[in-house]
């Protein structure tokens, strides 16, 4: 009959959208699919982006809706069984939306369920704004606001306008009133539905009760009377009433968990949820109707614990206790996301924090905080474009300073070219990157002191020391400075130096990392002294020294390095690979470094065997992190290649030495354990000139290495090139530094000067400081003990003789 008469329509209006509709809709349920298509191909060139066209399609993937599965989810919902009704009205539509013909009854039953009322309410008024004449829809929609305490006033209010033409809208409107959580407010409310109903006698009761007095001597009039207080603003009246329910019957649930409610406005979420916890194992209905405020008790005290982490600057922590917030669904989630914005942010965590940020700003998009932060990543980030476009929303505090901020990115991403460069052995192009870094930043200190480390390697001593100077020379330094400025001094073993620059900083900037470090220089300190009394002749008070800080126990990896390299350099080689054996074979800290390690791994290296120190390159690799241990990683493979080469050359194997240092140096032309060993190849090949070439080149990397003036003195000593010798050997004996090579080059040099008394007196300070270091007497300076003194090397020139 139906499609009878809109066969009739459609005979005067072919195009009509609603006849075709309609007609569409019908061939679906009548199985006729063809047909269906056909109504639909007539819809869609009659009315193009109609509504109705998607409906249909809709419809027509849905295909058939099965009457007995509408009847089964109708008699779910007549049993009060929503949850199950839905279930079967959504399997009935093939999970697509409902019909308009079923969506009544289907948002009916939604709403019945925990999770569906929201969405229930927000459809049926949509419904209704479209429908306003639909009395049995706004009927539905006023029955389901009065499910909720929060709309049942306003639901009361529909129903009671409807209640004098419709018996069901005004048997709804008394339920609700029975079921209202009344106050005095609300007399106006009670006093129209008993003008209309005098003899309903369960809503004058209810109102009866929201007006009579109460007095807290019952548990239960006390908490009755403790939420009137709450609602009234009156929260410590409140507590104080909960307080006394709880005196009165210490196991009275709903006490406890109102009190836990007010804790939680307090902040105190702990209190509250161990509080919560006992009301639940007391009264375990209680979990259903009090689990918004369990779960809001759980999400603050987690969101507070993050906060306190993160302000105490441990980022790491908050985004741990985060985490699961995030993945929750709690109504506050907005308060987690934000933080954990930050707390990425002060990671460098740039992707996930600008994600976050904008996640947070989505929600609260005017909350300046939210687009300072968003506007700070990008810039770190490096995103210049993106962060210049969000210049007109940022406060104009931070946009007095974003010229700065930005000169810091870019200052940032110029040390991050000048690494690469350095890595890459292009040092000209990296020192241009540092210098143009430093022109955006020139008052950060730790980029200073990277291009200094950087100026110092290449021998740029003078300017090293120069770029250093201007953060410090300003009347209040930052403590960064100070603390830069402490690691520069380290790094040229100017220990008291570098504890004064950290004994500068204030105590309240003393970070835990300025702390550790004052101690390890305290440590070398030690160590120091240790060296300072073997120079003046005392070997044993030097080793004794060294062997008390062993015994502490209690010292770092890079401390344990300290003592044990000094023990090898006083002779007591075999304690000092015992040290670093046993603590190389420690499992590291996973927040350990390579610098940690860096001296242990060198000593195995240098005194161990060679598959030793290999394999423990090999093993600390991956702990090479920051450029400059990147660097030491590649300075030790670096050695591992010279040391082979050197057991190469001292096999006779000069060639093979060469051809496995040449791809080396290829890669890192400046490595000075390379060049060293290129050196003592091209001395034992008899090639002076070259190997004094790249001595001079080591010398100009590190003027003060006494190691390589020495290689220099006996190459100008066997050149016969006395005057270069005296002019290389004098100031290391004026230092006072000086070992027992350098006395007896002294000697060798006082003999040819012709000036034998004193050239004895050199060589017998050799002999005694030779004595030292062994830790025994030789046999004598000729004889065949065990002191043996370097030679000059044999090159064509007449050969200085020896001292007889």
């Amino acid at each position: 009959m139906a499609q009878s008469m809109l066969d009739q329509a459609l005979a005067i209006d072919p195009s009509h959208p609603d006849a075709l509709f309609q007609s569409g809709l019908i061939a679906v349920e009548t199985g006729k699919r063809a047909e269906a298509e056909a109504y639909l191909a007539r819809l869609a060139a009659a009315k193009p982006g109609d509504v109705r066209i998607e409906r249909l399609k809709m419809a027509m993937d849905r295909g058939q809706i099965s009457a007995a599965v509408i009847e089964q989810a109708r008699q779910a919902a007549r049993d009060g069984d929503n949850e199950n009704a839905v279930k079967f009205y959504r399997q009935a539509f093939a999970g697509l939306p409902p019909p308009l013909e079923y969506a009544l009854e289907y948002f009916m039953a939604l709403a019945g369920t925990v999770e569906g009322w929201s969405e229930a309410r927000t459809r049926l008024g949509d419904m209704l704004a479209r429908s306003p004449a639909d009395d049995g829809l706004k009927l539905s929609y006023a029955r389901v606001l009065t499910y909720r305490e929060a709309s049942r006033r306003e639901g009361i209010a529909l129903l009671a306008a409807m209640a004098p033409t419709s018996p069901e809208a005004d048997r709804s409107w008394g339920e609700a009133l029975a079921w209202l959580d009344a106050a005095r407010a609300d007399e106006a409310l009670y006093k129209a539905y008993l003008a209309a109903h005098p003899d309903d006698q369960a809503v004058a009761a209810r109102w009866a009760r929201a007006i009579k007095p109460l007095e807290p001597d019952t548990p239960d009039n006390a908490v009755q009377l403790g939420h009137i207080a709450v609602q009234a603003g009156k929260l410590d009246e409140a507590r104080a009433l909960f307080a006394k329910a709880l005196e009165l019957d210490p196991n009275h649930a709903n006490a406890m968990a109102a009190l836990a409610s007010l804790l939680a406005h307090d902040g105190k979420t702990d209190e509250a949820r161990a509080l919560l916890e006992r009301a639940f194992a007391l009264d375990p209905a209680l979990r259903t109707r009090a689990a918004g405020l369990y779960e809001t008790t759980v999400f603050y005290g987690a969101y507070q614990r993050a906060n306190a982490a993160f302000k105490a600057g441990r980022p790491g922590e908050a985004e741990r206790l985060l985490r699961p917030l995030l993945d929750g669904r709690h109504q506050d989630r907005h308060l987690a996301v934000a933080l954990m914005a930050r707390a990425m942010a002060a990671q460098k965590k740039y992707a996930e924090a600008e994600k976050y940020f904008r996640e947070a700003l989505a929600r609260s998009p005017k909350d300046q905080g939210l687009v300072d932060g968003l506007y700070g990543v990008l810039v770190d980030a490096g995103k210049t474009a993106a962060a210049d476009a969000l210049v007109p929303r940022i406060s104009p505090a931070l946009r007095e300073g974003a010229g700065k901020r930005a000169a810091q990115a870019e200052a940032e991403a110029a040390k991050a070219r000048a690494e690469t460069l350095a890595r890459a052995g292009d040092i000209d192009g990296a020192l241009a990157a540092y210098r143009g870094a430093i022109g955006k930043s020139p008052d950060d200190p730790w980029l200073r002191l990277a291009y200094a480390r950087l100026l110092r390697r290449q021998g740029q001593q003078q300017a090293a020391a120069e770029t250093m100077g201007p953060p410090l020379a300003r009347p209040a330094p930052m403590p960064a400075a100070f603390h830069a400025g402490a690691l520069f001094a380290l790094d040229a073993g100017r220990l008291i130096e570098a504890g004064t620059l950290l004994n500068a900083i204030p105590g309240p900037a003393r970070t835990p990392e300025i702390v550790k470090l004052a101690d390890d220089i305290g440590h070398r300190l030690q160590t120091a002294q240790a060296r300072a009394a073997v120079a003046a002749g005392d070997r044993d008070r030097g080793l004794a020294s060294l062997r008390a800080l062993a015994r502490r126990g209690d010292l770092t990896p890079a401390q344990w390095g300290e003592v044990a390299s000094g023990l090898a350099e006083f002779g007591d080689t075999a304690g000092a690979l015992a040290i670093a054996r046993r603590e190389l074979a420690k499992p590291p800290a996973a927040s350990a470094s390579l610098s940690d390690y860096a001296a242990l791994i060198g000593l195995v290296g240098r005194h161990g065997t060679p598959a030793e120190g290999e394999a423990l390159v090999a093993r600390f690799r991956s702990k090479a992190r920051t450029p400059e241990e990147i660097r030491q990683i590649a300075e030790m493979e670096a050695g591992q290649i010279a040391a082979r080469a050197d057991r190469l050359r001292t096999g006779g194997q000069i060639e093979p030495a060469f051809a496995l240092l040449e791809p080396a140096l290829g890669r890192s032309p400046d490595n000075p354990a390379l060049l060293g060993a290129l050196a003592r190849i091209y001395v034992d090949a008899e090639m002076p000139d070259e190997a004094e070439a790249l001595y001079d080149r080591l010398l100009a990397q590190s003027p003060e290495d006494e190691g390589v003036i020495m290689q220099l003195v006996w190459l100008a000593i066997g050149r016969q090139d006395f005057h270069k010798a005296r002019r290389l050997l004098d100031p290391v004996l004026e230092r006072g530094t000086a070992d027992y090579q350098a006395h007896y080059a002294d000697g060798l040099l006082l003999r040819q000067d012709g000036l034998n008394g004193a050239a004895i007196e050199a060589f017998e300070r050799a002999q005694s400081l030779r004595q030292q270091e062994l830790g025994g007497v030789p046999a004598g300076m000729n004889g065949a003990g065990s002191t043996q003194f370097p030679q000059p090397p044999a090159f064509p020139q007449p050969p200085v003789q020896n001292f007889q």
